[in-house]
């Protein structure tokens, strides 16, 4: 369960989706989302939880051909600064990160945000989905 209290409000904009599946079949419903409902042309940005989850989805979404990048915290910050420029030139659609990496990033007009792992502090689910509602 999600409680927002009156202290936390999230944007009116914001519209949230969840689905509830059995932990085997996250890597399903993730790609069921990428593909069947995030539009083409659409940004997302993926949380998870650890720099090795980043990797392993990442991995697997580049191997069913899905243009994709990912960033987490212990990058270099060169390679981060570029991963993160293919991101907001559209040449890639979904960027898998950490809420390590996630800090700072500017990304204007983004789209979705999935929680692939569920954040474990209320300020930081509001902090990862208010990326989504700040610009309408």
């Amino acid at each position: 369960m999600v409680q927002v209290d009156k202290d936390s409000k999230l944007s009116d904009n914001l519209k949230l989706h969840f689905f509830v599946v059995r932990t085997q079949e996250k890597e399903a419903a993730l790609f069921y989302i990428l593909r069947e409902r995030v539009k083409a042309g659409e940004q997302t940005i993926i949380f998870g939880a650890t720099r090795y989850h980043c990797e392993y989805l990442y991995e697997m979404c580049t191997r069913s051909g899905m243009k994709s990048t990912l960033i987490y915290g212990a990058m270099d910050q060169r390679a981060r600064e570029d991963q993160l420029f293919k991101f907001r030139k559209k040449y890639v659609s979904f960027l898998f990160v950490t809420d390590l990496a996630a800090r700072g990033l500017d990304i204007p007009l983004l789209e979705n945000v999935v929680h692939y792992d569920f954040p474990t502090k209320l300020k930081l689910f509001i902090h990862r989905s208010g990326r989504t509602a700040r610009a309408g």
